[in-house]
């Protein structure tokens, strides 16, 4: 009887496990379906071959809409061939959107899946893939072209 009562009382258990799990995963995709059923898509470009400069000791802005505080953050790295350009960026009627990691010393890889506008609020959903530890520092972001927006809140969502 005893080892009835035993296993029953540990499925009861696995099921309860089992059952919250998917009450939490379904709840955290409402959150998302309902970021993106109340606001519209906002088109970008994603901007290569820009770096922020040694002199940057702190966080960059998350938005930038002029040359001038651009160039005071980022200089261009500019490699051979066609494709080694510089993103154009026509500060007249775009401005850039940035995520930045700060200095580390791992490799990060971060890769833009969305970019929504609700009300007067951005909404820049990424994902971050952490790699292998390096001797030395290095000041991931993420840049993407927009044209000129309104918003006034920049929300960076992680997943």
């Amino acid at each position: 009887m005893r080892r009835y009562f035993v296993s029953f009382l540990f499925s009861l258990i696995i099921f309860t496990f089992c059952a919250c799990s998917s009450y939490f995963s379904s709840g955290a995709n409402r959150k998302n379906v309902s970021v993106s059923q109340l606001s519209v898509a906002v088109p970008y470009r994603v901007a290569n071959h820009y770096f922020v400069k040694n002199n940057i000791k702190n966080k960059i802005p998350s938005r930038i809409s002029n040359a001038n505080e651009f160039y005071f953050y980022f200089g261009e790295a500019t490699t051979m061939g066609n494709t080694g350009k510089p993103s154009n960026i026509d500060f007249n009627e775009e401005e850039v959107v940035i995520y930045d990691a700060g200095k580390v010393q791992q490799f990060l890889q971060i890769k833009p899946l969305d970019l929504r506008q609700s009300g007067r609020e951005l909404h820049l959903i990424i994902h971050i893939q952490s790699g292998a530890l390096t001797g030395y520092y290095t000041h991931p972001f993420l840049m993407l072209i927009i044209q000129k927006n309104l918003a006034d809140k920049l929300m960076v969502h992680v997943q």
